[in-house]
């Protein structure tokens, strides 16, 4: 549902946001003292795909804080919203 004066992008996967190309270093944020290092595929104002590490695992519906470049920032929370290949789909949590 789109909200009042929230453009809905009518891209071919009918998303709310379009997403750009990106290849920054990101971290997700475990614990206090544990990071995993990834990489973003894209970045959207609603969410980001990320590539993580081989054998990691998170299951879809799981909270996780993101940090690294662009607006990622010092660190954003996120839900995983799918899981595929090695990646992981990812919506910032409002």
């Amino acid at each position: 549902m789109t909200k009042p004066n929230q453009v809905q992008y009518g891209g071919p996967e009918r998303r709310r946001h379009a997403r750009q190309p990106s290849v920054l270093p990101a971290r997700i944020v475990m614990a206090r003292d544990t990071l995993v290092f990834c990489q973003t595929r894209d970045l959207s104002e609603g969410g980001t795909c990320l590539r993580g590490p081989l054998r990691f695992r998170v299951d879809i519906g799981e909270l996780l804080v993101l940090a690294g470049g662009g607006s990622l920032g010092a660190g954003r929370d996120a839900r995983v919203v799918g899981v595929s290949d090695g990646l992981l789909h990812c919506a910032f949590v409002v």
